[in-house]
Order: C-alpha cells, then structure tokens, then sequence
C-alpha cells in the first residue's frame, strides 16, 4: 500500500478505488519517484510569494503567485483536475504579483492582487488588479471573459493589499511601497461601489478615498476591535535603516479615514519592529494579538526576531498586556519573511517562512505552538523553542487550509540562490504524531 493510499484510509477517507486512475507525473507525495519524504505534495512554482485558498460550489483552490490549482479529491492532490501540480488557471505572465486577497461582496467572488513590478514596461508604476470568480467557467476574469481582470487600480511598487470591512461596506487599501528611486510611498485607500462593480470614491472608479504618506509600507492587515477597525502597516527598510516603527492607524468613522482617532492620516501607535515584511492579527485565549515578521535587523539574519504584541482593552493600544508599546512576546525566528497564525482543534500555532540566514536559502522554516499556561509561543515546554522545523528554500510564507477534516499547510519556496523555478510544498497536519508530514513521516524535526 502506497504512502498516500495508507494515508486516505488512516483519514477515512472513501475514494480508495479510484486513486490509481488519475494521472499524477509530478511529486504528489512521499510515495512518488520524484518525491520528498515528510512532503505531501510538490507544486513546482516560480517565484512563488505566497499562498491563498478558497472555496468555491464544493471545489477547493489554491492561488500561489498567478497560477490557480484546484484540489483533485480522487487523487488528494491540487493540479488542473487531471494532472497533479499542473495549474488549473495561469493568470499573468510578466508583472511581479505580491499581495493577494480573496473576498466576497454578497454572493460574488473577487481576488485583489497588488503588482510590485511590470517587466516589459520595465516600471513600478504599474496596475494593481481586481478579477471577478466566474462560477460556471470555474476562472477568474472579468465577468465576461477568463483571465481578463475587471479593474486595474494605480498603484507604485505596490507590495501588499488589504480587503477591510467596516460598518457593511468594503474599503481596499494598497501598500506602494518603491517607485523605483525613492521609498517615501503611501497607503492608497478607495471603497467598494456597489453600482459600478468597482473600487473607487465618490461615485466613480478608480478615485481615491485617502492617500496616506507612509514611508516603505511593505505589509497590510486590517483588525476587528469591538465596533473599531484597525489598520497594522508593517514598515521594512526605507532606504537608509532597517531598524523601523511599524504603525497602526484607526477608522475615523466621521470623517471616512485612517488616522490617530483625531486627524487623519496620522498614527495611532508606533510599534518596535525589525525591517517588518508582514502582519498578522489572531485571536487566543479571549485575547487580540498582531505578529509582525522579522527579515534583517541591519548586521544578522539569524538573529533577527519577530515581534507579537497584546491589544489592551483598557487603553486601547497594543503592548505586552499592561504597557502600551512594549512587546509581548521577542520571537527568535530569524529572517522571516511571513507569518501564518492557524488553529487545529484546540491548539492555535504561528509558522514563520524563514528565507534567509546570511550563507543560506536552504535552512528550515519553524513552527510555534501556543503555550496558554505560559502565554506564549513556543515548543509546548519552552517559551520560544520552535515545535516544529521543516526544511524549506527561500520561504517566502505559509497558508494553512483545511480540506475534508484534514489541515494542511503549504509553503512558498521563492529562491535557492541562483533559480526561482523551485517546488512548493505541501504538508498534511498527523494527529496521531501531532506533526506536519506526508502522512506517515513526519516533516523535519519535531519534539
């Protein structure tokens, strides 16, 4: 019995007889000529970024750069519904994806992707994109045509964007991070109009709602607090220092604006980080927390940490659970270039993508596992300690999705040193082992 046969049947799995019947000639599992013990599939990816999943009339995806892969059930792999790690949908060729986001305005699919660089016109100042999810084509397009995209937004070196719901409505923020010369960039904010299919303001497309100078914004992640709205923006190098505050901005609802509560554009707080490349909120234990990644603090990869903060009811701020500003938690994670907070069962974890360590992009990627006794990240035992390490290739992040009961974490492998044509991998979470693997061995090192 194969590996990924064993596998289905440990899972319950009841598709058995028909595994052998679909074609799989790429790496699909441990039990493949061309796989790799631990992994549960190899995607081979360009430059991949990062991941997103979605759900669309009883099909799973996955998005990983502009390639989509639509999940096999037969075959328990992601492919094009015949060929295991072949892409259903191949959206863009030339510009540079970065940031994506899935979401949904009533019973419409939309994906938003920020564009951080266009090839052929060799520019950053290219448009960012929306694309609407046609169900009966199973494609993202325009709504008329697959591949097509329904708005492009101006954008400059945009690295990351953010779909925010506030009070029913949809806003869209861009973080234009280079435009080539200079970092001094901005957050770019519009609303969703519902008349016209499109972001914009005022009543016409494209418009802008807000434009916030921000210098180097890398990374968004919108926060739910109560009736508040919050905007975290991860701050990475501005051209002279890596060493940046990181900020957080808070919805002015009189005024339709991102400010510090009394002016717009101004910051709420400024949070110690270190060249922050991404920003995730999660909730634990009743509590709010924002994760910063750590990449370069300016002299060491390896020792360079991420940062999570507490939010403090109280004084409205976030910090170590009782003082505003200071960290609740130093990470020793080392060059991470995201981070994917996600829960199985009972149990929350935080998995860092490490990309580089100063001599090498093939080191491992660690996994934390929240401690609530000890109010940390950590091995189970020790704050700190990773959980779990699984070799990876320039990692570039995680996205963790769950498919038929069953978790699974996929990484974005973007650079060995010298190729960006690299295998991604995916990973299926073992209760019986209580790690990440191909579902009998466990993926690198573990307790």
């Amino acid at each position: 019995m194969s590996l990924r046969t064993a596998y289905r049947a440990v899972a319950g799995a009841g598709l058995l007889i028909t595994l052998e019947m679909v074609h799989c000639p790429m790496s699909v599992g441990a039990d493949q000529p061309d796989g790799t013990p631990g992994v549960f599939q190899n995607i081979p990816t360009l430059a991949a970024y990062e991941w997103n999943f979605f759900a669309d009339s009883g099909d799973a995806y996955l998005i990983g750069n502009m390639d989509i892969h639509k999940w096999m059930p037969s075959a328990s792999c992601f492919g094009d519904g015949v060929n295991c790690g072949k892409p259903h949908q191949h959206l863009l060729s030339d510009p540079e994806s970065r940031g994506r986001r899935v979401f949904t305005i009533g019973k419409e699919r939309y994906l938003a992707v920020s564009i951080y660089y266009d090839r052929p016109s060799s520019s950053y100042r290219s448009n960012s994109l929306i694309y609407k999810w046609m169900t009966g084509s199973a494609c993202f397009g325009d709504g008329r045509a697959c591949g097509r995209a329904l708005q492009e937004l101006a954008s400059t070196g945009a690295r990351d964007v953010e779909i925010i719901e506030i009070a029913g409505k949809r806003y869209l923020a861009i973080a234009n991070y280079f435009d080539g010369s200079s970092y001094q960039g901005s957050l770019g904010l519009m609303e969703w109009l519902p008349e016209s299919e499109c972001f914009g303001a005022r009543a016409a497309c494209d418009n802008l709602l807000q434009v916030v100078p921000v210098t180097a914004a890398f990374a968004l992640d919108s926060i739910s607090v109560g009736a508040d709205t919050y905007l975290a923006v991860a701050i990475y190098f501005d051209g002279n220092s890596f060493q940046q505050n990181s900020l957080i901005y808070r919805w002015m609802p009189a005024q339709s604006c991102f400010g510090d509560g009394s002016a717009c554009g101004a910051a709420l707080q400024k949070l110690s980080t270190a060249a922050a490349v991404d920003v995730r909120h999660f909730r634990l234990d009743g509590g709010i927390y924002v994760g910063f990644a750590g990449f370069y603090n300016g002299s060491s990869f390896a020792e360079t940490p991420s940062y999570v903060y507490k939010w403090l009811d109280t004084r409205s701020c976030f910090g170590d659970g009782s003082s505003c500003g200071a960290p609740f938690q130093v990470l020793p994670t080392g060059n991470v270039r995201g981070l994917e907070p996600f829960a199985i069962g009972p149990q929350a974890f935080l998995a860092g993508s490490n990309y580089y360590d100063g001599t090498s992009y093939s080191i491992g990627s660690k996994i934390y596992k929240w401690m609530a006794a000890a109010s940390c990240f950590g091995n189970g035992e020790r704050c700190g300690v990773p959980f779990q390490q699984i070799p990876t290739i320039g990692a570039a992040g995680w996205k963790s999705f769950v498919i038929g009961g069953n978790t699974y974490l996929v990484v974005a492998n973007d650079f060995d040193g010298s190729r960006y044509d690299l295998n991604s991998s995916i990973y299926v979470w073992m209760p019986g082992e209580n790690c990440f693997g191909d579902g009998l061995r466990c993926a690198g090192s573990h307790p």
